[in-house]
């Protein structure tokens, strides 16, 4: 551990000392919260196959959502959640994040009739 703290401070003295010949005076990134949030949202997995085998769930699948019975729609909406969980522990993050908007699309359509009605 002291051995990386040394070279970090290294490395440091050593950039302090280039910006100061240079005239460089280090400075904050300045980013609005919104374009941090809009580069989050970008991430995108292409469908197939990933490690262990695993198949992405894919956005595009859910044309036929709005005709699903609602018991339907909570199987799947269980379905779904079960998957993004076991994604989630095995460390596939995108693919558990693209389970994620697919469940709460799912879950808009379920209460999609209930708002309507009130």
């Amino acid at each position: 551990m002291q051995k990386a703290i040394d070279e970090t401070d290294r490395r440091r003295e050593k950039q302090e000392a280039y910006n100061q010949r240079h005239g460089i005076e280090p400075q904050s990134i300045r980013k609005e919260v919104k374009a941090i949030i809009e580069g989050v949202g970008g991430v995108s997995v292409s469908p197939g196959k990933h490690k262990k085998g695993r198949k992405s769930q894919n956005l595009a699948n859910l044309s036929g959502i709005s005709s699903m019975p609602p018991g339907e729609l909570g199987k799947r909406i269980d379905q779904l959640e079960k998957q993004m969980y076991t994604y989630a522990r095995d460390l596939e993050f995108e693919l558990a994040a693209q389970t994620r908007d697919e469940l709460t699309l799912l879950k808009r359509q379920q209460l999609g009739p209930r708002i309507e009605a009130a």
